[in-house]
């Protein structure tokens, strides 16, 4: 039965990670590349949070000077 010939069959391990000289990084490697894309992502969402803050209090001046040119309208 060929279904129960591919159940024997044993599995090829995954390839290991290799660096573009062909060399093994090992599983620490792997870790320290996790840190560094987590550094790099850190920068831009801290600017994201930044900009966030700064167009909330952008949009509270401008109604701060929505509410004062409508008092003026009504004085």
């Amino acid at each position: 039965d060929q279904k129960s010939s591919e159940r024997q069959k044993p599995r090829r391990p995954r390839e290991a990670t290799t660096a573009p000289s062909g060399s093994w990084l090992g599983p620490t490697a792997g870790i320290s590349t996790i840190e560094a894309v987590k550094q790099e992502v850190q920068v831009p969402r801290q600017q994201a949070g930044d900009a966030g803050e700064s167009a909330e209090r952008l949009q509270r001046e401008m109604q701060g000077e929505r509410i004062q040119l409508a008092e003026e309208e009504l004085d």
